[in-house]
């Protein structure tokens, strides 16, 4: 090597971090020896200095042409491989031993490639062609005397996208936790890997932002297409979510791998084969004649790998790989996330319903309109899946026992005129094909009435204090939301109703109590509280005011298509703490108007 700035001493740590190459797996190693050569012989040195050019061991991953350290620029090779055949080893040899053994020989030539597929435990190389192969066999045969014959020669394809996505992935097994947002774009032809990031550290710290990045570089990426090696993206790093007990490295590697994958499950992918120019040369009396027979007109023919372009027969490729990127274990577009101490898996087509975060971006040639029918359609596939599971829902007769209870009336004696003009106050019905208009009047519109719901569990293990009384006993924590629920409907009013899961009690029939001014409800067997809530909202969301207070992601978006507020667990409790000191300033403030003395502690 030769050393093209500072300088490089014995034991010091060098590698590709910095490199440009970002298609090749990261690495760092130390330098063991220093050598000065001269002739066949050499004298080790502790220090070599800028301009001089020296040999040194311990490198096992070094190719040639590559820089190290701060030097980015790889020298690119002019015959670069494009086609890739399997080894046909004898019965019985040590593959491990071979594999090292050819390592020797990639880097001598930097014309070939040998690549170890730990899937299917078989060694292939990368070449131009044929003549390589039989060359290779040859100092194969000589040097290790191995007799040794390779399968059919495969175009070496990679793939790219042509459309821009948001992939989300989120890894939270039992005790684990990390949430990746990355922006998929389509790079210039030849760009290879470009990584951005537009996420504040205010949201997630550098250090984990940088093991992001560490991830995204230390390994090639393939695509989803046939499994070929993914180039010419941008990919920038939006927005990520750590916990300050539970995340490890290890996490953000999972849910950068699977952010990755399943941003190119949702774009539009395309599949790139070798293209080359050439030149050639001959006299011009033979230029008719010299493509039809290259070789009997004499020509000199030289190729260059100008790139990689748009596959000409895509589809055929695609199908004749036989790749599926749904059952590619290796690269899961899945995530994991928790739920009741237990993690489950939440299909890449899923994954943005469950995730934590917003990612915050949307492509620039979508309407509002077209973004919020997206959104809704999102909704109904997550109801569908929901009813599809075969959990409970409120029934009819509970909707309509909580209207009698609170107003003494059924539901049905509050429907509304089915379309109110904002301009003339007029209520427009259809009979028989007509129009008829009648004065506006007030008795006949349905009053809207303020409900809110809680998620009692949810609000339980989402408030520390609560979460503490939980571990000591559950039923404690359980009254004690109960309290704080009773006194907060009695400041804010309205019908405030707190659902508790029961669905693993067997036999259970779940019932509907009246507590003090509040509806305590505990579900019936497998019945969840998000699906009594989700059945509620869908009855009387776009009627009435509905809040719902719970920090499930999915919970939340379904009840926003149903035309209910969200409320998050700490939304709710910071609501009840302004309530009370609210509560707690105008009593002091009438005590003072009455002339008592009051204290509040």
């Amino acid at each position: 090597m030769k050393v093209t700035g500072g300088v490089l001493d014995v034991k010091m740590i060098v590698g590709n971090r910095n490199s440009a190459l970002h298609t090749e797996s990261i690495w760092e190693e130390k330098v063991d020896q220093i050598r000065i050569y001269n002739g066949g012989g050499y004298e080790t040195k502790e220090r070599a200095r800028a301009g001089e050019v020296c040999a040194v061991t311990g490198l096992t991953q070094t190719i040639i042409g590559q820089g190290l350290g701060r030097e980015t620029v790889n020298v690119s090779p002019i015959l670069v491989p494009v086609l890739s055949y399997g080894l046909v080893l004898p019965e019985d040899s040590d593959l491990i031993k071979v594999l090292s053994e050819l390592k020797t020989i990639e880097e001598e030539d930097p014309q070939l490639r040998i690549v170890w597929r730990e899937q299917t435990k078989e060694i292939h190389v990368q070449v131009m062609g044929e003549v390589q192969i039989e060359i290779l066999k040859q100092l194969i045969s000589e040097r290790f005397h191995l007799q040794v014959e390779f399968t059919e020669g495969k175009i070496l394809y990679k793939e790219t996208i042509a459309s821009a996505a948001v992939g989300i992935g989120h890894f939270e097994p039992l005790r684990h936790y990390a949430e990746v947002h990355l922006l998929l774009e389509p790079g210039e032809p030849g760009s290879g890997w470009q990584l951005h990031s537009n996420c504040s550290e205010d949201v997630l710290d550098k250090n984990w932002q940088r093991l992001i990045f560490t991830h995204l570089e230390e390994r090639t990426h393939i695509g989803v297409l046939i499994g070929a090696p993914l180039t010419d993206v941008k990919v920038t790093l939006l927005t990520g979510r750590a916990h300050n007990k539970h995340t490890e490295g290890g996490d953000f590697r999972q849910a950068t791998y699977r952010a990755l994958r399943q941003g190119l499950m949702q774009a539009k992918s395309v599949l790139l084969e070798p293209v080359f120019s050439f030149t050639l040369e001959l006299p011009t009396e033979q230029l008719g004649r010299a493509m039809s027979d290259i070789q009997r007109m004499h020509g000199r023919l030289t190729c260059v790998l100008k790139g990689y372009e748009p596959c000409h027969n895509q589809e055929e490729v695609i199908a004749s790989s036989g790749y599926s990127a749904d059952a590619d274990v290796s690269n899961p577009s899945s995530s994991v996330f928790c739920a009741h101490g237990a993690g489950f898996v939440v299909p890449w087509d899923q994954v943005a319903e469950y995730a934590h975060l917003e990612s915050g971006w949307t492509p620039e040639e979508l309407s509002d309109e077209h973004l919020a029918q997206t959104l809704m359609e999102s909704v109904k596939d997550a109801r569908r899946q929901t009813e599809a599971s075969g959990k409970g829902y409120i029934t009819q007769e509970e909707i309509d026992e909580i209207f009698q209870r609170t107003y003494g009336k059924s539901k049905a004696d509050y429907e509304p005129y089915r379309y109110h003009h904002q301009n003339t106050g007029h209520t427009i019905t259809s009979i028989a094909g007509e129009e008829k208009k009648e004065p506006y009047k007030h008795k006949k519109l349905a009053k809207k009435e303020d409900y809110l719901l809680i998620d009692g569990y949810n609000i339980i293990f989402a408030w520390e204090e609560l979460q503490e009384l939980a571990k000591v006993n559950i039923d404690s924590a359980r009254d004690k939301l109960i309290d704080i629920c009773c006194n907060y409907q009695g400041y804010i009013g309205g019908t405030l109703i707190l659902v508790f899961d029961a669905y693993k009690v067997k036999g259970n029939p779940g019932s509907v109590e009246k507590h003090h001014n509040i509806f305590v409800v505990y579900t019936r067997e497998a019945e969840t509280a998000d699906a009594y809530i989700e059945k509620t909202v869908h009855e009387i969301g776009r009627k009435h005011n509905v809040t719902v207070a719970t920090s499930d992601a999915l919970e939340q978006m379904i009840i926003w298509g149903e035309g209910a507020i969200r409320m998050s667990a700490l939304g709710l409790k910071e609501a009840v703490e302004m309530a009370t000191a609210q509560a707690k300033a105008e009593y002091l403030s009438q005590g003072e108007r009455l002339g008592n003395n009051i204290k509040i502690p």
